[in-house]
């Protein structure tokens, strides 16, 4: 896409990426104060000691907590288009927030796009870096794509590959971000930021809790990659046969399935605010959603004697190296199944020490021996999300056969509208001539699963082949296939000239039948 000059990567209010004009804040210090007066929280400006300085009290009475802290803050603005369109930055003016000794001290950039207003903003927060030349005046730098777009759309973005250790959030979650901000930062503890007593950021230890690792009395688990052709069955092996086969009882298992906007959040879990009323007070409570993948280690931690299946359906539908996020490390295991490297995700561990209070104390996280991950994959779906190399050697793939086996339970099931054509016979002339015919498109990839319909779809008889609804409900589900998967840059060769449209394709179908696919069944 070419943008102008002025244009940049925006995020607006649907959490949409988009090319837009950047907009800067007008009034930063009233967007300042709505940020901290949510939830029945008490707002005090003590001193304004540079536009970009404040020093800051807040409290709650409800609660009984309060906060005294030094914010050094900037408007998030446009970066040299030269450099990156998606990148964006504040800058301090010289500011050196490690001068201050006696408080806590916080960096937060505002970024807004279409409204002025402190409940369309996101909230970005850097790190205090103690080799950073502040007086310098340096950047600080925010993606558009990888940073503010998923906080936009999650609530809270924790930044754990590229090495800022940046967090940016919705509004909703600042009582949060102040409560954690030294372990959201990954911050190793040190003096001028460890002095408030009441910021609630370290776990006290328990000495009668073991610490977990992660070992099961149950092992060998991996992780397995089912794939193959659309409609060859991959789900229901994996239920009926492969699961069974690897000793996972039906109640140990969590299904999931990737789609393109599926994120890591989505995957693992997140923090979301809850608002409750009790009496006359109304409270935030900032808790943990766990995602399938905390589901699934806390299921299997909960039963150490027994396996357990992680079920990912369409795997590559998603940016899965993405969606996995810190996981991906994990996938990494010894002999025994369990994780050969542990991560340090601190949601993740919170979570898991309040489910196994007085049991364990949980220092990283590792996937035990005993939960197995299994994906299934399209391979017509393969470059939607391509699998580097990197994410691919760390599973087993296990290739579907698509052939009709004497327990198919349709294979001889009538083809609605195609007189005395079976399910079996039609399934085996498309791959036939798929195989026969390659091309770009036109690949063993996209052979027709043996599933590709269900039974419901074709018909027991041959006196139900006339049937008009029938007939029009089977053409959409082959022919949309056909058209736009299979046959997209040879449609002539498969379906004869003349048909220009899928409307035509359908409408020649249904009143000539076979005929419009003359060319692919075996000349007889």
């Amino acid at each position: 896409m070419t943008m102008s000059k002025e244009q940049r990567y925006e995020v607006n209010g649907k959490g949409e990426l988009v090319v837009g004009f950047p907009v800067s804040p007008k009034e930063r210090k009233k967007l300042v104060e709505q940020l901290f007066s949510r939830f029945g929280w008490n707002y005090e400006l003590l001193e304004e000691i540079t536009q970009a300085h404040y020093h800051i009290k807040v409290s709650n009475e409800n609660l009984g907590k309060s906060y005294k802290f030094h914010l050094f803050h900037g408007t998030v603005r446009i970066e040299d288009p030269e450099r990156n369109r998606a990148e964006k930055k504040i800058q301090l003016g010289g500011l050196d927030p490690r001068e201050v000794k006696e408080e806590m001290s916080i960096i937060l950039g505002f970024y807004i796009y279409e409204n002025d207003d402190i409940n369309d903003a996101t909230i970005v927060a850097w790190p205090i870096e103690e080799e950073k030349n502040y007086p310098n005046n340096p950047s600080l730098r925010v993606n558009m794509k990888s940073d503010i777009l998923p906080a936009k759309n999650t609530g809270m973005y924790v930044d754990k590959t590229s090495g800022k250790k940046i967090v940016a959030f919705q509004p909703d979650f600042i009582y949060y971000y102040l409560e954690n901000f030294k372990s959201l930062h990954g911050y190793d503890i040190v003096e001028h930021l460890d002095n408030n007593e009441n910021d609630g950021n370290e776990m006290p230890a328990n000495d009668t809790e073991e610490t977990c690792t992660f070992d099961t009395n149950k092992s060998g688990s991996k992780n397995l990659v089912v794939y193959g052709t659309p409609g060859c069955g991959k789900s229901y092996y994996v239920e009926n046969d492969l699961l069974k086969t690897l000793g996972v009882a039906k109640e140990n298992r969590i299904r999931t399935t990737f789609y393109m906007d599926y994120t890591n959040t989505d995957f693992v879990g997140q923090i979301l605010p809850k608002l409750y009323d009790e009496g006359d007070k109304h409270i935030v409570s900032y808790e943990f959603n766990p995602g399938p993948f905390a589901l699934a280690l806390k299921m299997a931690l909960e039963r150490p004697d027994e396996s357990v299946a992680l079920i990912i359906e369409e795997l590559n539908r998603g940016n899965a190296p993405s969606i996995f996020g810190d996981v991906f490390q994990l996938l990494d295991r010894d002999e025994t199944g369990k994780s050969e490297y542990a991560i340090t995700n601190v949601n993740l561990q919170d979570y898991l020490n309040k489910i196994f209070a007085g049991q364990y104390y949980f220092e990283y996280i590792k996937i035990p021996s005993n939960l197995y991950i299994v994906a299934t994959m399209n391979t017509s779906d393969q470059n939607v999300f391509t699998l580097d190399t990197a994410f691919k050697r760390r599973w087993q793939f296990e290739k579907m056969r698509n052939t009709f086996t004497a327990e198919h339970e349709y294979k001889d099931y009538f083809i609605p509208g195609m007189n005395s054509v079976t399910w079996k016979t039609l399934v085996n002339a498309i791959n036939a001539f798929i195989i026969s015919n390659p091309d770009e498109m036109n690949v063993e990839d996209k052979q027709l699963g043996v599933y590709f319909v269900k039974k419901e779809t074709l018909c027991a008889t041959e006196e139900e082949c006339g049937n008009e609804q029938k007939k029009k409900e089977f053409a959409y589900k082959l022919f949309e296939y056909l058209w736009d998967d299979v046959a997209k840059y040879n449609r002539d060769d498969w379906f004869g000239t003349g048909i220009k449209t899928l409307e035509q394709l359908i409408d020649r179908f249904m009143e000539y039948g076979k005929q419009v696919l003359e060319n692919v069944f075996p000349k007889e």
